[in-house]
């Protein structure tokens, strides 16, 4: 082994001149690793906090006397807490709506509503209502609040006159004693269960879960997002063995060797790694306990979880060495110019040989065909030297431009090749994770899918003819579709529907009644009767006298509605209802398109403006004697943003290419379940941001330059 002095020597002087791009390839590596710390602190030192820390008290549903006796009975001196669910009727005028109310024992008054709440009343901020509780005999006057959160009432009740049997739905004691037991045949209380600080064992768990076959495809798959990390950093390192191959050659007259080059790049990398270790293990706990004290989390303990956390380093470290260790073993070789060109070596035929390996395991019907995947994905990566080789052959056609851009990606190859690997592995996992349709909403065994529109009321009116009018609005917006009324009886809070409609209702709600039980309960609800559904509590006719509101309306189309129906139902009226889908295409559009087309890009922008960054120069340079003789001053951005061009084509076609030979052939899909148009908004965009992002650097480049002289 050489002497470490001088590589020691290098890497930190290289560390030290070039900050920025050093700041830029730290930050690589501290954003995972402050995310994963994040996460695991979370995970085995705090819990989830929702609501206050009360005990509370359970009462068996058959007793003597009202809920206050029954509990004094056996905590005749614990302070006591109550809370009420039920509606109160708001009155406004000649308008009567029922509001959603919180009864409690403690606290005060108060009145908000949303400006649609509002809207449907007649009141503004400020104005009064009337608001009466079902055993008041008289309404009370509240000032009504605007808020954007939506309506809220919350009315301070004696403890005394909340009852159980006067409420159609749940009434809740607590203590505000968080450590109260007690376990009677009548009333039951439990403390407060806060789960202490664990020890994290989810690296072991998710191993010991998991059969041989599913560990390893995981660990292939790891292994393939660690080579894309890697392949996004390794130009930083290539540029530098560029740089530091001169300083070696001055070094070698005093007895240097090219070793020592190697040598400095790994010790580089390894500064680099570190600092970013450091720095992020520090984020991920700053950021630990600033979520904690801002989200809903409670702090049980401070335990390190050494596994996640060990998982994180051991791969950032592999990142970081697998990064530097072809531009190290490249430049260790003191060789000349026309020797460093791109020709075939005996080392590009490891991707193909990786990518059929793992197209063979893929398409075999064994346990191990989704190890075949991350080997196939890798194998893609991989082959991009092999692919350059391949289109080196076509390099001397085009415009002058695209010559020389193609003669500099094809030249300096030590940087462009990893940019084009990161981005064909970006690429390819955003491709499969888009292929299929998981979209559609699936009833019961998933035999048949069931698109539903589900309009629900904002405001529970007494007169529902404006929400009604706003559901015909969007039934005519839906090509007609009839909609399922469920309205709520004032008293019990069961459900009233017609009898008509009772089986499109069922057959949404239902997964243990075929044809003969629908039409029964049908029956059944036509002769007066309660019917009981499955998972939509009890459903009785309309009959006269009854005190209803509408709650919501359901709409059953025959087919799912195209995104330019559900956008058209999106634009109506909706004041005094809450539309959604199901399916949903704005939620499609949003998950399964915006997200994957944002992350895509921003991930691509990030590798080609530090790729553009680090060729400027070397570009540059190559471009002096022919800005002598006359070329025009902007060729230099016009060839960088043709190469970042160039490599943002390459990498997103190729990675695409690769996702569909797998669909085809392993997974035996059709060209349906593939989403053209977001592969289309790629193939699109990807290219016009490489594009752009390298003549603009390039330009802002050029002008610091000459702002410097």
């Amino acid at each position: 082994m050489p002497s470490l002095t001088v590589p020691a020597r290098l890497a930190r002087r290289d560390v030290a001149k070039h900050p920025w791009r050093s700041l830029v390839a730290v930050l690589f590596f501290a954003l995972p690793i402050a995310l994963v710390t994040l996460l695991g602190f979370v995970n085995t030192s705090s819990t989830y906090f929702l609501g206050d820390q009360h005990s509370r008290i359970e009462l068996a549903e058959e007793g003597t006397g009202t809920d206050m006796e029954r509990i004094r009975a056996v905590l005749p001196d614990e302070e006591l807490m109550v809370k009420a669910y039920t509606l109160a009727t708001v009155h406004s005028g000649d308008t009567t709506a029922y509001l959603n109310v919180v009864y409690s024992s403690t606290g005060a008054d108060t009145l908000n509503l949303s400006e649609d709440m509002a809207h449907a009343l007649g009141v503004g901020q400020g104005d009064a209502v009337e608001i009466q509780a079902p055993w008041e005999e008289t309404p009370r006057d509240f000032a009504v609040s605007l808020e954007e959160d939506g309506s809220a009432l919350r009315l301070s009740v004696p403890m005394e006159e909340i009852v159980s049997a006067d409420f159609p739905d749940y009434v809740e004691w607590s203590s505000p004693n968080p450590n109260l037991e007690l376990s009677t045949p009548d009333v039951q209380s439990h403390p407060v269960m806060v789960d202490g600080p664990e020890p994290s064992t989810l690296v072991w768990d998710i191993l010991s879960g998991s059969t041989a076959f599913e560990a390893a495809s995981l660990v292939t798959l790891g292994l393939l997002a660690l080579i894309v990390l890697a392949a996004m950093i390794s130009p930083i390192f290539a540029v530098a063995a560029r740089r530091q191959y001169h300083s070696m050659r001055l070094l070698s007259i005093n007895g240097a060797v090219p070793a020592q080059l190697r040598w400095a790049l790994y010790l580089e990398a390894l500064m680099i790694a570190t600092a970013g270790i450091v720095s992020g293990l520090a984020l991920g706990v700053a950021g630990f306990f600033l979520t904690a004290a801002l989200g809903d989390y409670l702090i049980t303990g401070f335990v390190i979880p050494f596994d996640i956390i060990l998982v994180a380093i051991v791969s950032s470290l592999f990142c970081a060495l697998a990064a530097a260790v072809i531009p190290a073993v490249q430049a260790a070789r003191l060789r000349s110019e026309s020797e460093a060109r791109l020709r075939w070596r005996w080392p590009m035929i490891l991707g193909p040989v990786l990518l059929l390996l793992g197209l063979l395991l893929a398409i075999s019907a064994s346990d191990w065909a989704v190890m075949g995947y991350g080997i196939f994905g890798i194998g893609a990566v991989t082959s991009t030297p092999a692919l350059l080789w391949l289109l080196s052959r076509w390099a001397a056609r085009g415009p002058v431009a695209l010559r020389l851009a193609l003669r500099d990606l094809f030249r300096q190859v030590h940087r462009t090749a990893p940019a084009i690997a990161a981005i064909l592995g970006l690429s390819f996992v955003i491709g499969a994770m888009s292929l299929g349709s998981p979209y559609q909403y699936v009833q019961g065994d998933g035999s048949h899918t069931t698109p539903v529109v589900n309009a629900q009321a904002k405001a529970y009116l007494a007169d529902s003819a404006p929400v009604e009018k706003e559901i015909q609005e969007l039934s005519q917006a839906i090509g007609g579709v009839p909609p399922v009324y469920v309205y709520r009886d004032l008293d019990d809070s069961t459900q009233v529907i017609e009898p008509a409609r009772l089986p499109d209702y069922l057959r949404y709600t239902t997964t243990d009644l075929d044809a003969e039980g629908i039409a029964e309960a049908q029956r059944a609800l036509e002769r007066g009767e309660v019917v009981e559904s499955q998972f939509g509590g009890k459903i009785t006719a309309p009959r006269e006298g009854q005190r209803t509101y509408l709650d919501r309306a359901l709409f059953f189309p025959t087919q799912e509605l195209t995104m330019r129906q559900e956008f058209s139902a999106r634009r109506t009226n909706q004041e005094l209802i809450d539309v959604s889908f199901f399916p949903d295409h704005l939620h499609r559009l949003r998950e399964h398109y915006i997200i994957p087309l944002t992350l895509l890009s921003i991930a691509c922008l990030a590798v080609m403006i530090l790729l553009a960054v680090l060729s400027v120069g070397e570009t540059r340079a190559d471009l002096s004697i022919m800005w002598a003789i006359g070329a025009p001053p902007r060729l230099l951005s016009r060839i960088a943003a043709m190469q970042s061009l160039l490599i943002a084509v390459i990498g997103v076609f190729s990675g695409f290419a690769a996702i569909l030979i797998l669909q085809f052939l392993a997974r035996g899909g059709s060209a349906g379940d593939v989403p053209w148009s977001l592969w289309l908004l790629l193939l699109i965009a990807v290219p016009l941001l490489g594009w752009a992002s390298g003549g603009i650097t390039a330009a802002a480049s050029h002008r610091t330059r000459s702002r410097r002289r």
